[in-house]
């Protein structure tokens, strides 16, 4: 066998081993376990989403743990609608120095900023350690945060006990379940 066959043979099972290690997992995607990858009706989600930013108050959110001018810094971004440069300041704070006002600021800024993913973590810490008017914002601006990323189920769950509670977002959630529901 000459050298050019040989690499030739050689090449061809390269290309052979190429192509099973990328077509596999491909077939995969695209087969059994497409909708895990490709969930349906993620646009008509994201549609649903309410995304506008509430009137706040950094400063006071900041608590007194903040400098006045690192609650005036957080002021003039939150009101200045720089949400990507509020996202990268409170990101770099160490955890413990982020209360539970910060973090609900933190995943506002970031799905205000269209990074629901980021959102969602700040958001559901806030939930978790925030008073119950935090929690109740929180767990709203959560659901919005879910529908961007497409996860109906999680965002069904969140709206469902505020639609049947009597807060402020109770008809919102309610038009937002019955709309998801709209889509079975």
């Amino acid at each position: 066998m000459t050298a050019p066959v040989a690499r030739a043979r050689s090449n061809r099972r390269l290309l052979l081993l190429f192509a099973a290690l990328v077509l596999a997992p491909v077939a995969l995607v695209v087969g059994p376990y497409r909708r895990q990858f490709f969930p349906e009706h993620v646009r008509e989600l994201q549609s649903f989403a309410i995304v506008a930013a509430p009137p706040l108050d950094p400063a006071r959110l900041a608590g007194p743990g903040w400098s006045e001018r690192e609650r005036a810094e957080l002021r003039r971004a939150w009101d200045g609608q720089e949400y990507a440069a509020l996202v990268a300041r409170l990101d770099r704070e160490p955890r413990e120095r982020m209360n539970a006002g910060l973090k609900y600021l933190f995943g506002m800024a970031a799905l205000l900023d269209r990074r629901s993913t980021v959102a969602a973590k700040g958001l559901a810490d806030a939930k978790q350690e925030g008073d119950a008017e935090l929690r109740a914002e929180a767990s709203f601006a959560l659901a919005q945060a879910l529908l961007l990323t497409g996860n109906a189920d999680a965002a069904r769950a969140e709206l469902a006990p505020i639609a049947a509670g009597d807060g402020p977002h109770r008809e919102a959630a309610a038009r937002q379940l019955r709309e998801l529901s709209a889509l079975r």
